[in-house]
């Protein structure tokens, strides 16, 4: 469902990218990656509720700062809590 209303958002010219989260298994290691999906295609690949260990201070936060355009970020609950406790108070990324 939130891939659907990203991909409408996208098409739609609300938003220019979409904040996601992709994975792949290199040897035994899951290796997660930050991107801005900015069509369908790939918004499919990030697609699937992912519970993965990563850094979204340290990676996240570069990659939505420089991006240029209007990024839309669906997320799950804890790094919501970073978002309103140290996004917008510290960052003042809210315009973004």
């Amino acid at each position: 469902m939130i891939t659907s209303l990203l991909a409408y958002l996208l098409e739609n010219d609300v938003i220019d990218g979409a904040f996601v989260l992709t994975s792949s298994v290199i040897g035994n290691e899951v290796v997660t990656n930050y991107e801005i999906a900015r069509t369908r295609e790939e918004l499919a690949r990030s697609q699937g509720g992912k519970y993965i260990n990563t850094s979204y201070s340290r990676d996240a936060v570069p990659l939505i700062r420089s991006f240029e355009g209007r990024c839309a970020v669906a997320m799950i609950p804890c790094n919501y809590w970073f978002k309103i406790n140290y996004m917008d108070l510290i960052l003042k990324l809210p315009e973004k």
